[in-house]
């Protein structure tokens, strides 16, 4: 366990990089399980303005989709971890859908974030 020093350097790379000085299969999965939720924090944004666009209202949204509103506000503030047909019925209640596409070959491999060039193609579509 780490004791606190307030003359240490605190950031959050000197912290990982001290947890995981001597496990770097963990260090791995730690910056795969962050690049997954900044990709999850995009959708999730992206979804938010599409609903704001629309001009409805959280609590008639809610209704639409057949959420609570205190559970809609979390998907959209990112306090929840939804299942899939949550997100459905989220796209559902927006008249939206989302579209499966290839991953390019020369981002294959590559950090989870999708690249700006390839960001449209597999944003949520109508």
């Amino acid at each position: 366990m780490h004791n606190y020093n307030k003359n240490e350097d605190t950031s959050f790379e000197s912290y990982v990089a001290e947890v995981y000085a001597n496990d770097p299969k963990g260090r791995l999965k730690m910056e795969r399980d962050v690049e997954k939720l900044g990709l999850i924090h995009s959708y999730i944004s992206d979804m938010l303005e599409i609903r704001e666009n629309s001009g409805m209202t959280q609590s008639d949204f809610a209704e639409k989709a057949g959420f609570k509103k205190s559970f809609l506000s979390r998907i959209e503030n990112g306090r929840v971890d939804f299942r899939l047909s949550t997100f459905m019925k989220y796209l559902h209640a927006l008249d939206k859908t989302i579209k499966i596409v290839d991953i390019p070959k020369k981002v294959k491999g590559e950090k989870m974030a999708v690249p700006s060039e390839y960001r449209e193609a597999v944003s949520m579509r109508g």
